[in-house]
């Protein structure tokens, strides 16, 4: 799959969510953060686009939060980086998973992703900022973010 196709699915994934968690969603806040993701996926750059996705995966992640608890969302995180050690591990060992775990790291910052998830994270982070949404609300999107920029979006 071309950068241009990827970048065009995660767009089309980008408006579906919009859609539904605008439909769906009862708190201003929320639908407030929408249009400010939709807004930056207008804006049509990699780094803009991304942002817009981070944006509206903390949103999904504030209202499973409010669902499910906190404590169960770091649980679950905690348990998908031991899913990702783990799966790596069982072709060659819990060594393997570990050394695989690492590698991904490292190959982050060789090929610049790290510092491109920074940016798209400073991107979202400055959004939000902008955005007509409660101190509350906006305070913990940011906390969410902050957790999500080392993760993949």
């Amino acid at each position: 799959m071309t950068n241009e196709k990827y970048l065009e699915e995660v767009k089309k994934n980008i408006i579906l969510t919009a859609g539904n968690i605008e439909l769906y969603s009862k708190n201003e806040d929320s639908k407030e953060v929408v249009r400010t993701a939709r807004t930056l996926l207008k804006e049509g750059s990699q780094e803009s686009i991304f942002a817009s996705k981070l944006l509206l995966t903390t949103v999904l992640e504030k209202i499973r939060e409010e669902k499910i608890g906190k404590k169960q969302i770091e649980l679950d995180r905690m348990a998908y980086d031991l899913k990702d050690i783990s799966l790596a591990g069982a072709h060659g060992g819990p060594v393997a998973g570990l050394i695989t775990h690492l590698v991904r790291k490292v190959v982050d910052r060789v090929t610049g992703e790290k510092e491109f998830k920074e940016k798209v994270g400073k991107i979202a982070l400055k959004s939000l900022e902008s955005s007509k949404i409660s101190e509350n609300y906006k305070k913990d999107l940011k906390e969410i973010i902050r957790e999500r920029i080392p993760r993949t979006f």
